[in-house]
């Protein structure tokens, strides 16, 4: 198996970069997630949203199947239920969100059917319709409408990457370097809080990196 050194890159396999079969055999891989770990995100969650119990997700079931197992293990250990939904169109996402009507949140994990625009424009409706905060996963969604977000910190992801290539190509093994998650910095809407009548606690308040108002 050649070294293949892959930054801001999502399914690898999905990607063409990388067979399976090799993926499955070798255990050559490191990387720096994409976005900082699911505990962190889910802590900041619990944090501006005390009260929260149950957490709506949608997912593509053929892509993130395993990155869900990790994010219902950060839930579950933080005391938060979560009500699924799998989806492969924006379209299907839009029929999910309407039976999510008891939920105290909308989380955005990193999915592709889940980033589209159009996704995320069926989900916006959704949270103002039912007066539900959303989970931005970066702070891209937040600034279009999402309320918050513990946004990945690019600057530091890319240090990461680069300290990995660095290190592999001075001979380290890249198992040895494992997978790292990057700093997350909060970034928050005002303007959306307003509209849906959510209080900002001042401990979140203090940690924002950015707000838009």
């Amino acid at each position: 198996m050649e070294k293949v050194l892959s930054a801001f890159s999502g399914n690898v396999v999905g990607a063409g970069i990388l067979p399976e079969d090799n993926l499955k055999k070798e255990k050559r891989l490191c990387g720096v997630y994409l976005v900082p770990s699911f505990m962190d995100q889910l802590a900041l969650l619990r944090e501006f949203l005390p009260g929260v119990k149950k957490i709506g997700v949608i997912f593509n079931v053929e892509r993130s199947s395993s990155m869900m197992k990790d994010f219902e293990a950060a839930a579950t250990n933080l005391g938060i239920s979560c009500e699924k939904a799998t989806a492969q169109t924006p379209g299907q996402v839009n029929i999910a969100l309407k039976f999510m009507k008891e939920i105290d949140a909308f989380f955005m994990v990193p999915d592709e059917v889940v980033l589209q625009d159009a996704s995320f424009k069926f989900i916006l409706m959704a949270s103002y319709g039912n007066l539900f905060p959303v989970y931005g996963v970066t702070r891209e969604y937040v600034k279009a409408g999402a309320l918050f977000s513990l946004s990945p910190d690019y600057m530091d992801m890319g240090e990461k990457a680069g300290n990995m290539a660095k290190k592999i190509l001075g001979g380290s093994k890249p198992s040895s370097l494992g997978k790292v998650y990057p700093r997350g910095e909060v970034v928050i809407n005002l303007r959306i809080a307003e509209k849906l009548g959510v209080d900002i606690p001042r401990s979140v308040m203090s940690k924002a990196k950015e707000v838009f108002k």
